[in-house]
């Protein structure tokens, strides 16, 4: 009985293919092997079997091969400014100052800060900004924050935090980009460190 299969046509058989496989070619114990060893010894039952064939006699003459179908050269698409997952987060860096980022996919808009359910202050965004950080003109005595973004397609509502914060919950290397964020945006918020320390 011949069998014209591939070793790599065979990895992809299941359990059950293999096994009548093995039935064909009466290997025996099949019934207890798993899929590896029915894998194995179906394997080891072909080889013998074609190293029994005898090899077929040699072409009389060449024949050109004919070359690999070319791969189609892919289209190079520039990655996009923005996803469409819309956010808006606050973060507090110290007693005075808020790091606030958004996806507003690009537009213009108004980001207003309300301190206890009120409006406290009101900014324009330009489109394409996606971050700013805000100093607030004094320190609030444990207020809740939160900011909305106004776009004319969207209405975006940030986390809430309480300010001063009593502790930033940031790693070690998003403190390191927040201070050097800082240090580009605005070099006189850099007064004794990003969390406020030696005010």
């Amino acid at each position: 009985m011949k069998i014209a299969l591939t070793e790599e046509e065979l990895k992809k058989l299941t359990k059950r293919e293999l096994y009548e496989i093995a039935k064909k070619l009466k290997i025996r114990g099949r019934g207890r092997m798993r899929k590896a060893q029915l894998l194995e010894a179906v394997k080891r039952e072909l080889l013998i079997a074609k190293e029994m064939v005898a090899p077929p006699p040699p072409a009389s003459r060449i024949e050109e091969a004919e070359p690999p179908p070319l791969q189609e050269e892919r289209e190079e698409l520039p990655l996009p400014e923005s996803y469409p997952v819309y956010f808006l987060g606050l973060i507090p860096v110290n007693p005075k100052l808020l790091f606030i980022y958004w996806n507003a996919g690009g537009r213009r808009g108004i980001l207003k800060l309300i301190v206890e359910g009120r409006d406290f202050k009101e900014l324009q965004v330009e489109p394409g900004q996606r971050e700013l950080f805000l100093e607030l003109e004094e320190e609030l005595p444990f207020k809740r924050v939160k900011a909305v973004l106004i776009t004319e397609e969207e209405a975006l509502t940030s986390n809430e935090v309480v300010m001063p914060a009593r502790e930033v919950v940031i790693g070690e290397e998003a403190a390191a980009e927040l201070t050097e964020l800082i240090t580009k945006q605005k070099p006189e918020l850099q007064r004794g460190g990003p969390y406020g320390e030696g005010r």
